[in-house]
């Protein structure tokens, strides 16, 4: 299955030092990986340039829609960032859990509904007309793509459950992953910044280093998660 993801200079040491290292060859995971040139200076989220970089994802998105759309063998594929570490074999997990189901899209549970920063997609008619309609809004409203995902799929900006109730003019319907093994900073951080963690689900998959702001801070947390199950 493909992995499409894209970087930045800023994050390159995400991509290589973690991302990358993590994955192992059973994995079967094809990565189609992309540059993007560095438009966002400080590389911290909603600062100058974090709009031109999230319109370059939806792009990356729309490019995996359009690339296995016509796929006769599976329509499947994987959307992650850079900042994501590995500890098992996620493709076959991800697949297990979307395979013969009725589901377009199973996100990573966030701090609040969607992570819009790995998911598992099956590409189809429904799915390129919403990512489509993330990049119009976009550009419309100037809000990244996340709040614009939230909006699209009719979730309440307050809602923060995990039980999914509600219809969008998509008629996608999309749920969460394992939310113990699909695991972000708000499972196992405190204060990233002050070294304060909480231990991670012994199931864990996946961590994405979410719920802190900046590199730095993203690899203090990557680095306890990995030390934690070494």
């Amino acid at each position: 299955m493909k992995i499409y993801l894209f970087y930045t200079q800023s994050h390159k040491i995400l991509l290589d030092d973690w991302f990358l290292p993590s994955i192992k060859d059973e994995y079967n995971a094809e990565l189609d990986i992309t540059e993007f040139k560095q438009k966002c200076k400080s590389a911290k989220l909603n600062t100058d340039g974090w709009l031109d970089t999230m319109f370059f994802k939806i792009d990356t998105i729309l490019k995996g829609i359009n690339e296995n759309i016509d796929n006769t063998e599976s329509n499947l594929f994987i959307h992650s960032d850079t900042d994501i570490q590995f500890f098992g074999n996620f493709v076959e997990d991800c697949k297990k859990q979307i395979e013969n189901t009725d589901y377009d899209i199973l996100f990573q549970k966030g701090g609040r509904s969607i992570c819009m920063g790995f998911f598992i997609c099956k590409s189809n008619n429904k799915t390129k007309q919403f990512f489509e309609d993330i990049k119009q809004k976009m550009n419309e409203n100037k809000k990244h793509d996340e709040k614009n995902a939230k909006m699209l799929l009719n979730i309440p900006h307050d809602y923060v459950g995990t039980k999914i109730s509600f219809k969008n003019k998509y008629n996608i319907k999309w749920n969460y992953l394992t939310i113990d093994k699909y695991i972000g900073g708000t499972v196992v951080s405190i204060n990233t910044e002050k070294n304060q963690f909480k231990p991670p689900p012994k199931n864990t998959i996946m961590h994405h280093a979410t719920f802190t702001v900046g590199v730095p801070n993203k690899i203090k947390q990557l680095n306890y998660v990995k030390q934690y199950f070494q």
